[in-house]
């Protein structure tokens, strides 16, 4: 069975890291070794239907996340 993606649309949607205090610390430090930090740019690239996956890119890397860290690193304040 395939699992079919939705694609974001044409212009990518982005968002800025404001905070990592509302994770867990070991997700928190797994993200910060990978370069995601307060005040970085991450670009949305693929949402999995179903509270899926979500496939994030930043500094010439893509990554998968869990999408309740994407709720967790959109979140202001």
């Amino acid at each position: 069975m395939q699992l079919n993606y939705e694609r974001s649309t044409i212009n990518y949607p982005q968002i800025i890291v404001h905070q990592l205090d509302r994770l867990d610390y070991a997700t928190a430090h797994r993200l910060h070794n990978l370069g995601i930090h307060p005040g970085s740019h991450l670009t949305i690239l693929y949402r999995y239907p179903f509270h899926g996956p979500v496939v994030i890119a930043f500094d010439q890397q893509k990554v998968g996340i869990r999408y309740s860290v994407f709720r967790s690193l959109m979140e202001e304040c």
